[in-house]
């Protein structure tokens, strides 16, 4: 009956402002979640309140940092879709430390044994940043960027991390070092294609000769309208579109969206960068797929 009520709406031309009233109803919803638990600016975890699976499996409850921040969208996202505060924590720590076994993975796999730097791009609130040095080993240096002020101060104060803060914009970036490994979690997959090209030719600039660099995008693949001979396909919409009610969300969408990227694509970028590359697909978060990149007159 669902189903009927549905596709008459649709039909008559009213389908349009039904799921309209849904959104704004899940997000009057999500704002009531987030008043009755009060979230301070930072949460420290009470892990007897809210049990977080992982870390007791793995025994990292007394090693991995029980801090998050209200901010922070890769939190929100989880609450904002299930409504369980405990769910969502869980959830959280679970996909970050699956994130860092990957990169200890993909690291083993490349014979990258003796990096001393590792950056990790875009880093938001640190749900990967945090696990990486029980991942990779407390021997490689860290460090995060970010264009939010306030995940900056929470990555360098609450989770001990150096961290960069740049703009939205390539050219903000410092050149004064480079790095080991480039991991990018999630940022390509949200750029427009002129600062796409022009974040990953920065990237590629601050790469050590022989590092290591790693990024995921939405393959086209995932969206079924879209004509196979398309490339590059940019949208508006992205979890900060969603969450425009937390303070430090991404609101220009002109710059932050959803981008999908043929292989095509990425084989012709790789190429024009001079990068040799190999894809894992739909290895991040079973949606994204993850790039291994280096440069080809890497000597191993």
């Amino acid at each position: 009956m669902g189903r009927v009520k549905k596709w008459f709406q649709d039909k008559i031309g009213i389908g349009e402002n039904r799921d309209h009233i849904a959104e704004i109803e899940q997000k009057i919803r999500f704002n009531s979640l987030l008043i009755n638990n009060l979230l301070p600016d930072i949460y420290h975890v009470d892990l007897k309140k809210h049990p977080i699976r992982v870390l007791k499996e793995q025994k990292l409850e007394d090693t991995i940092s029980l801090s998050v921040h209200k901010n922070d969208l890769m939190l929100l996202i989880h609450l904002y879709k299930n409504g369980d505060f405990n769910k969502s924590l869980n959830a959280y720590y679970r996909l970050g430390h699956q994130t860092a076994l990957l990169l200890q993975d993909v690291l083993k796999e490349h014979s990258i044994q003796n990096a001393k730097s590792f950056l990790d791009f875009g880093s938001g609130y640190g749900r990967v940043t945090r696990f990486l040095p029980f991942a990779l080993g407390k021997d490689i240096e860290v460090f995060t960027s970010e264009v939010k002020s306030e995940a900056v101060a929470f990555n360098e104060n609450e989770l001990g991390f150096k961290s960069i803060h740049h703009g939205s914009q390539a050219e903000s970036f410092p050149t004064d070092r480079q790095f080991d490994v480039i991991f990018a979690g999630s940022i390509f997959s949200h750029l427009p294609e002129k600062m796409l090209e022009e974040w990953l030719a920065k990237l590629t600039e601050v790469l050590s000769p022989n590092g290591l660099f790693l990024f995921t995008t939405h393959n086209t693949t995932l969206d079924k309208s879209l004509d196979n001979s398309i490339d590059i396909h940019y949208t508006t919409n992205s979890e900060d579109a969603v969450l425009n009610m937390v303070s430090d969300h991404l609101s220009n969408t002109s710059e932050y969206g959803t981008t999908y990227i043929s292989d095509k694509k990425i084989d012709q970028l790789m190429g024009d960068l001079n990068l040799s590359h190999a894809t894992k697909r739909k290895a991040f978060g079973n949606l994204q797929d993850v790039v291994v990149a280096r440069r080809k007159e890497y000597k191993g």
